[in-house]
């Protein structure tokens, strides 16, 4: 786990091998990133730190990563940042998870695996709106 407090980016994904895969990816383009394990540890982070991105599994033990971004999303929840950029990440894509993660309140949707070059566009997409 990235420990630099300059973090701009919060990878949320409880498997350890995509977790390392995302940070992989992340740090090679040059993006330092934090990552959290579950959810509760995540709002804990963004109740600390101001993040310009959200990378939010959406199948997660526990809270998912819809609920997460409600909480993320609520006024009164402690989050120092309600309108950070939250892309959702999920092996599942169909029209019923799009919208779910649209009601929710994340910004963008991404299949895993990750294809690599559209992964990056989309977070450098998200990083330039900041």
């Amino acid at each position: 786990m990235v420990q630099d407090s300059r973090a701009q980016i919060l990878l949320v994904e409880d498997n350890r091998i995509n977790q390392m895969v995302a940070l992989q990816i992340l740090q090679r383009a040059g993006y330092s990133a934090d990552s959290a394990g579950n959810v509760q540890e995540a709002i804990e982070r963004l109740k600390r730190h101001r993040y310009a991105l959200v990378l939010m599994d959406v199948q997660m033990p526990g809270m998912d990563g819809i609920s997460a971004t409600r909480v993320v999303r609520d006024p009164d929840s402690g989050v120092l940042d309600h309108t950070v950029p939250i892309i959702a990440m999920t092996a599942y894509d169909t029209a019923e998870d799009r919208r779910a993660c649209g009601e929710a309140g994340m910004n963008a949707f991404l299949t895993k695996p990750l294809e690599v070059d559209s992964f990056l566009q989309l977070v450098q997409r998200y990083l330039n709106q900041t």
